[in-house]
């Protein structure tokens, strides 16, 4: 789980400790969720995509 936005977020279950990144695309009203990765810092595969308002 993340914190982002004051809510906590499942990103992904089978890494519940991992750093991620997250993009806020508010013109698309989605957060979209990507790996971290120390040996390979240019590989950051997206691994989950949540549709979000930030105007709620």
């Amino acid at each position: 789980m993340q914190a982002l936005l004051l809510y906590q977020w499942i990103v992904d279950e089978s890494c519940p400790n991992r750093l991620v990144r997250a993009e806020v695309k508010i013109n698309k009203n989605i957060i979209q969720f990507y790996k971290l990765r120390r040996r390979e810092p240019d590989k950051q595969p997206l691994v989950n995509t949540i549709k979000y308002n930030l105007n709620k």
